[in-house]
C-alpha cells in the first residue's frame, strides 16, 4: 500500500515542516491536518511508541489513547530515538488496532523501532509538499492556506501526474486568492521541468514578484510537462511571469504591473488563455515565438503602456495564431504586431480601439511580406496611425470602423459595450457566426458577451479584484 490518490494535504505559513499535513478524503476519521499545530507529537518521552513485528504497526506505550477519530490522518516520522530505526516518511494510517496501535499504509522500519515524529496539522510552506521528494501522489489535493514567501525554496513539481493545489484565506475553496511573494533574487516560484509531471492545477493564487525590486525574479517555468492556471494573478515581476516551452491552460488569469522583460513568453509550447487580463504592465504582453502555439480567446489587454509595448507579438514564422473575441486597448505601440517574419492563423471578432498612446501604433501591425494570418470581422477605433498596416486587402474582412469609443467607462476599466449606436451598439451581437446550427448566437466583438436576446451587456469571464 501507499498514501492513497484520495489524500488531501494542507499548507500553512503558521504550521510546521514536521507536521503530518494529510488526511484522507475517503477516511472515516476527523481531520487533524487543517490546526497549526500537531494532534499528537511522538517526541519519545512523554508520548512513547515503537514499531512493531508486522513492521506497518506502530504501538504506543505512553502518553497516547488511540481512538477511530486517528483513522485516515497522516504520521511523520522526521528521526528515531535512542532505541532503535525508523525510516523518515509521511504515513497513512489506515486502521487502528485495540485503544494503542496504529496500523499504517506500510512499513515504517525496524521492529522495535522507535521513531520521532508528529500527527496531524499542517505543513509549513508548499515547498515542504511539492518537491522532488514529494509524499504526494497522482490524484492529490494541496490546500495552501494565507500568504507565504518564495525564496531559495523555489516550487519544484515533481514527476507526478493529476495534483490540484488551490490557495484560500478562510475556508477551503472559498474563492479568495492569497499572495504567494517573491522574496529573494534570481528566484522563479514554481518550476515545471518534467515530462511526467502533466495534468497539475494550480487555482486562486497570486504570483508576487515583490513590486519589481528582486532582480531576475520570475513566476512560473514550465520547461516540460502540462499545467493549467484557474484565477491565479500574476503580477510586479523584474522577469516574465510566465516561460513556456510546454503545454499550458490559464483560465481568468491576471497578468499585472510588469514592468521588466515580456510578460508571458510563449516560446515553443502550446499556450491557450481563456478570459484573461494583461493591464498596467509597462512592457510587451503577450509574446509567441519559434513553433508555438498560441490561442489567446476573450481576453482583455489594457492600459498597457511604454514605447515598445504591444498588446500580443509575434517575429517567428513558425509560431500559429489563433486570436478570438479579444479587447485590445490603449496599448503603448500596436494591439496585434506580427513582425518582420509571418505569423500563421487567424483574428476573428476582436475589437482593438486607442492603441498608440506611447508611440505611433496600429491597432493590427506587420512588417511581413504575404503573412498568413487573416483578419476577419474585428471592429476599430481611436488607434493613432491607423486600424491595420502590412497586409492586403484579401486578408481583411467584415471590418468595423467605430465612430466613438464603445465602452461604458474605460477611465474605471469597465470594458462592457455601451449601447450607442456607431460604437458599442455596433459590436453587440454582430459577432461570427451569427447562427449556429440555425439559431443565433449573439456573439459580440471584443470580449465581453451579451444575455441571449439581446440584453444587457455581461462579462464572458469573471476576473475579480483583490
Amino acid at each position: 500500500m501507499a498514501i492513497p490518490s484520495t489524500m488531501v494535504w494542507e499548507a500553512n505559513a503558521s504550521g510546521a515542516s514536521g507536521n503530518g499535513g494529510g488526511f484522507d478524503s475517503a477516511g472515516s476519521g476527523t481531520d487533524r491536518s487543517q490546526s497549526t499545530t500537531a494532534y499528537v507529537e511522538i517526541e519519545q518521552s512523554a508520548v512513547v511508541g515503537s514499531i512493531q513485528a508486522t513492521t506497518t504497526n506502530f504501538k504506543f506505550t505512553l502518553g497516547y489513547t488511540v481512538t477511530s477519530a486517528d483513522v485516515g490522518n497522516v504520521v511523520y516520522f522526521s528521526g528515531s530515538g535512542a532505541g532503535g530505526l525508523g525510516t523518515v516518511g509521511h504515513y497513512h494510517i489506515t486502521s487502528i488496532s485495540g485503544s494503542d496501535t496504529w496500523v499504517l499504509d506500510r512499513s515504517c522500519g525496524t521492529s522495535g523501532g522507535v521513531p520521532t515524529g508528529s500527527m496531524g496539522g499542517a505543513k509549513s510552506h508548499p515547498s515542504d509538499l511539492i518537491t522532488t521528494t514529494t509524499p504526494i501522489v497522482a490524484g492529490n489535493q494541496i490546500y495552501c492556506k494565507g500568504a507565504f514567501n518564495i525564496s531559495a525554496s523555489t516550487v519544484t513539481l515533481p514527476a507526478i501526474a493529476n495534483v490540484r493545489v488551490s490557495g484560500y484565506t478562510t475556508t477551503r475553496n472559498d474563492g479568495s486568492r492569497p499572495t504567494w511573494t517573491t522574496t529573494a533574487n534570481s528566484v522563479t516560484q514554481v518550476t515545471v521541468n518534467s515530462g511526467s509531471a502533466t495534468g497539475w492545477l494550480f487555482q486562486d493564487i497570486i504570483f508576487d514578484g515583490d513590486g519589481g525590486t528582486r532582480t531576475t525574479s520570475r513566476g512560473v517555468n514550465m520547461a516540460a510537462g502540462v499545467c493549467s492556471f484557474t484565477n491565479c494573478r500574476f503580477r510586479r515581476f523584474n522577469n516574465n511571469a510566465i516561460t513556456s516551452t510546454l503545454v499550458g491552460y490559464y483560465t481568468n488569469c491576471e497578468f499585472l504591473d510588469c514592468t521588466s522583460n515580456t510578460v508571458f513568453q510563449g516560446n515553443s509550447g502550446n499556450n491557450n488563455l481563456v478570459g484573461c487580463r494583461f493591464a498596467g504592465n509597462t512592457v510587451l504582453c503577450y509574446s509567441g515565438t519559434n513553433a508555438s502555439r498560441n490561442t489567446i480567446l476573450n481576453c482583455l489587454f489594457h492600459d498597457n503602456t511604454g514605447t515598445t509595448t504591444d498588446g500580443i507579438q509575434s517575429a517567428h514564422a513558425g509560431a500559429y495564431f489563433n486570436i478570438t473575441n479579444c479587447t485590445i486597448d490603449g496599448c503603448g505601440r500596436h494591439g496585434i504586431n506580427l513582425s518582420t517574419v509571418a505569423s500563421i492563423g487567424q483574428i476573428v471578432n476582436c475589437l482593438l480601439t486607442n492603441n498608440g498612446v506611447s508611440t505611433a501604433g496600429y491597432g493590427i501591425s506587420t512588417t511581413a511580406t504575404n503573412p498568413p494570418i487573416f483578419v476577419f470581422n474585428c471592429a476599430f477605433q481611436g488607434n493613432t496611425t491607423g486600424e491595420t498596416t502590412g497586409l492586403d486587402a484579401s486578408r481583411v474582412s467584415g471590418s468595423t470602423s467605430l465612430s466613438g469609443d464603445p465602452y461604458i467607462d474605460r477611465s474605471s476599466d469597465d470594458y462592457r459595450l455601451d449601447s450607442t449606436t456607431g460604437e458599442g451598439a455596433a459590436c453587440k451581437g454582430t459577432g461570427y457566426p451569427a447562427q449556429l446550427n440555425g439559431f443565433d448566437t449573439y456573439i459580440n466583438r471584443g470580449s465581453f458577451g451579451t444575455q441571449s436576446g439581446g440584453g444587457a451587456s455581461t462579462r464572458t469571464y469573471a476576473w475579480v479584484g483583490g
